[in-house]
């Protein structure tokens, strides 16, 4: 997950998942991915129309 590349200070950059098959924790964090991606797509959506 970005989070911990981003505290570390890192740059980081937040891809559409490759492969259909995930590892179990790929699968446990995937939701809360997708809700980020929404969130800020609204976001960025809402700055774009001002």
């Amino acid at each position: 997950m970005f989070f911990g590349g981003n505290r570390m200070g890192m740059y980081t950059i937040l891809t559409k998942p490759l492969g259909e098959k995930d590892i179990f924790i790929t699968r446990v964090k995937r939701p809360l991915e997708n809700f980020i991606i929404k969130r800020y797509l609204k976001k960025v959506e809402k700055e774009s129309e001002r």
